[in-house]
């Protein structure tokens, strides 16, 4: 595992990267590290998106994420600071940002970390993980992602050979909440003490 340069984080469907600031401020101040934010590909009502939404079901998820790959990991690689790998990269998200994030993770490439706020994996690993800090908080009372999903998503991580971090906050809903914001920092302090 690499010591993490720099931050990148994903906002949420119909949202934008503005909305991400408060976080991003946040974990780049409490890192110490810069924090990018890239805009979605799609047009999503006044925001953007990584993948449509219309007719989405648990059949198709994982289709519409695969297909989100490969423009994903573009504008991940063109917010990072010049010389700076993927595994130099801790990547986060929230909501739909955090689905991409852990996607394209759980599909073998590898980051210095992973922060997924109200997000889920739609399908168990299929990449090799190396031993990678993740954190996955959600809000108990989540009504757009079930906190259950992220416990699906812990259990397939664990079963692929990680430690994750399951952090659930009661009386949250679909937001970031105090106690994701302390286990990213945690995350944080510890992957920034290891040598490169």
């Amino acid at each position: 595992m690499n010591a993490p340069r720099a931050i990148v984080l994903l906002h949420g469907f119909g949202s934008s990267p503005d909305d991400l600031m408060p976080l991003a401020r946040h974990l780049g101040v409490a890192s110490g590290l810069p924090v990018s934010t890239p805009e979605g590909p799609l047009s999503a009502g006044f925001g953007r998106a990584w993948f449509p939404l219309e007719g989405v079901t648990e059949a198709n998820r994982p289709e519409r994420i695969a297909e989100a790959m490969s423009a994903t990991l573009g504008l991940v690689h063109a917010a990072i600071p010049t010389g700076t790998t993927l595994r130099d990269v801790v990547i986060g998200g929230f909501s739909q940002g955090a689905i991409m994030a852990l996607s394209v993770f759980a599909a073998g490439h590898e980051f210095a970390g992973v922060l997924a706020f109200s997000g889920r994996l739609a399908a168990p690993p299929t990449g090799s993980l190396r031993s990678t800090p993740v954190v996955l908080a959600h809000g108990e009372e989540d009504r757009v992602i079930p906190a259950d999903e992220a416990r699906r998503t812990a259990n397939w991580l664990t079963r692929a050979g990680l430690r994750p971090d399951l952090v659930i906050e009661a009386g949250l809903g679909h937001a970031v909440g105090p106690n994701g914001f302390q286990a990213a920092n945690r995350m944080l302090e510890r992957s920034l003490r290891v040598s490169p």
